[in-house]
């Protein structure tokens, strides 16, 4: 099944650059201030995580390049690039929740294997997230 395409930030094993100890390797303290999903709902984070169940691998994402710029700025999309992170188009088969900022999903398909990837900061990436 294929559903909508999103883009996401994350490494060869399909995880994010929110795991432990990971952010203070490329947040720059002067970047922008994103909050969890779950507090930018306004929900429990137990709450936000017993909701991904199902035959699914979940994830956050961005809708378009244009707000996953909104989210990290160019500092840390150099910093998460040497830290071997890339721009990954992944199918969303479920939408569990969205906000003006992200997207929580649900894929069929294991995030570990995208539909494409390219550097964060290559000109591909401009037409990846297209």
């Amino acid at each position: 099944m294929m559903g909508l395409v999103v883009i996401r930030v994350q490494d060869e094993y399909g995880r994010g650059p929110y795991r432990p100890g990971i952010p203070k390797l490329w947040s720059d303290p002067n970047g922008f201030d994103c909050p969890p999903w779950w507090i930018e709902i306004g929900i429990a984070m137990e709450d936000g995580h017993a909701s991904m169940t199902g035959p699914y691998h979940f994830g956050c994402a961005f809708r378009s390049r244009e707000q996953m710029n909104r989210w990290f700025n160019r500092r840390e999309l150099r910093a998460l690039d040497r830290l071997g992170y890339r721009l990954a188009a992944v199918s969303a088969d479920l939408i569990l929740f969205e906000t003006p900022r992200q997207i929580v999903f649900g894929s069929s398909s294991p995030l570990s294997q995208p539909l494409r990837t390219c550097k964060l900061t290559s000109r591909a990436a401009e037409r990846l997230a297209a």
